[in-house]
């Protein structure tokens, strides 16, 4: 059905009135303008707020997500066999509901192929469950198919329902690593707290790769294809941005960019390399307090496949 190319988030002040001897007022009124201070939290005490409030009110959000894969080498390269590249892009609304977590996405998935000198291009609108076992996905809305969520090599890249709540897992999970470094801080504004984590080529190896376990399945199955000349493959970038509402808790919008590269050597000696881009953005548009569940009908006729994007 697909082609080959093809988942964040008021203390009340206390007025006290002092009448009496001048300096039992000033050492009590010193007191009170502590007492008055709202407690500033940390960035786990913020995520952590994010998550309940998920779990408490499931949410309904508008994704864009982008993921692109471009083989760049010699000119002369590119010159005799022209262009290898992929994008995928999906634009559409996820809803998620709680108790149990399950996920429901529509929306429209672009995709574009370059082999050589021929282009390909699609347009496709795309319905896809996942109950956290199993996604199921149609173009169509009558042919499903159906497929073990934990074994789909490019689930990371394309458009994964969970995967605005899996990244909040993941920022949340990783904080010990860097909380005392720069590369996270988080800032205030009258209304949000905004959480920025930026990632170089220099980062931590843990952190990178519990960023790159998206983009890992896939690369791993490319350098498969590509056999032996292929080598380890090098993070260069992650940019992630998470505001969360200030008295709700809500996750209200989150942008990811994370960038990669796989070099590979061909057997005359040739060096090219492969460069993956992949970002997501989602915007909350409230709470979801229903249940999704996948329709029996799509269950008991969704054929089995080891592939639907």
């Amino acid at each position: 059905m697909y082609s080959k190319w093809r988942t964040l988030l008021s203390l009340t002040l206390v007025v006290v009135l002092l009448t009496g001897c001048s300096t039992i007022v000033n050492n009590l009124t010193q007191v009170a303008a502590v007492k008055q201070q709202p407690k500033k939290l940390t960035i786990e005490e913020v995520l952590s707020k994010a998550e309940q409030h998920l779990n408490q009110n499931g949410a309904r959000y508008q994704v864009s997500t982008y993921f692109n894969m471009h083989l760049k080498g010699p000119k002369a390269l590119h010159e005799e066999k022209g262009e290898f590249a992929g994008t995928l892009k999906f634009q559409g609304n996820t809803d998620m509901s709680n108790n149990p977590r399950d996920f429901y996405s529509e929306g429209t998935l672009y995709t574009k192929s370059i082999e050589g000198f021929k282009e390909e291009k699609d347009e496709l609108p795309t319905k896809l469950y996942h109950d956290g076992q199993r996604v199921y996905g149609s173009d169509d809305g009558d042919d499903w198919q159906s497929m073990d969520a934990s074994n789909n090599p490019i689930q990371g890249v394309f458009p994964h329902p969970a995967f605005p709540l899996h990244k909040l897992d993941d920022l949340s999970g990783q904080l010990a690593a860097w909380k005392k470094s720069k590369t996270i801080q988080m800032t205030e504004t009258d209304q949000a707290y905004v959480i920025e984590l930026k990632l170089d080529e220099n980062a931590d190896i843990t952190a990178q790769d519990t960023y790159l376990s998206d983009l890992k399945p896939y690369i791993d199955k490319m350098k498969e294809e590509i056999g032996e000349d292929a080598k380890e493959h090098r993070f260069k970038s992650l940019t992630q941005t998470i505001t969360i509402d200030k008295n709700a808790f809500a996750p209200k919008e989150m942008t990811y960019e994370l960038q990669a590269v796989l070099p590979v050597e061909a057997d005359n000696g040739v060096r090219a390399k492969v460069n993956f881009v992949h970002r997501f953005e989602a915007t909350w548009k409230g709470k979801h307090p229903g249940k999704i569940q996948v329709p029996e009908d799509v269950k008991n006729h969704a054929k089995e496949v080891s592939n639907i994007w």
